[in-house]
């Protein structure tokens, strides 16, 4: 969901409603990030399947004692799955955010959009985390401007 790992750590059982996650994000702002049909599932078997409550105010995840889960441990967690699957050391929860916002654009959707999926105040912010590429801009202006040269159809 393109979450920042303090995010993520911080969602309690009340901010999932269906398959849409209410996200406080810095500076204590709200948004709404919708889950892919991919997750929602597995994240109602977590919380069925944990040994502890799963009341309103109780965290998403949590660690072996039941207490939230910290950033730390999410990242050595993050380590271990990096090692087993054999993936580059550059694979962290944050380049799972960089690419959560690559895949968007590269799929066609606006940077507006992915800011505020990101929950970015700036734009700016935004265009840094997707790398707009030079080929795309071309590609964009040669779609969008209505004095581009455009190719006609064969």
């Amino acid at each position: 969901a393109g979450l920042r790992i303090s995010e993520a750590l911080s969602l309690n059982c009340v901010d999932i409603n269906g398959d849409v996650l209410k996200i406080t994000g810095k500076g204590n702002k709200e948004r709404y990030v919708p889950l892919m049909k991919e997750i929602v599932d597995p994240i109602r078997k977590l919380l069925r399947n944990s040994p502890f409550s799963s009341l309103p105010n109780d965290p998403v995840f949590r660690g072996t004692r039941g207490a939230r889960l910290n950033a730390r441990e999410a990242q050595r967690t993050m380590v271990k799955i990096r090692q087993t699957l054999g993936l580059p050391d550059d694979v962290t929860p944050h380049s799972l955010r960089h690419s959560f916002a690559s895949h968007l654009l590269k799929n066609g959707a606006d940077l507006r959009s992915i800011q505020q999926l990101l929950g970015h105040a700036s734009l700016s912010t935004t265009q840094v985390y997707t790398k707009i590429t030079d080929e795309k801009l071309a590609e964009t202006y040669q779609h969008a401007h209505p004095r581009a040269n455009k190719k006609s159809p064969s």
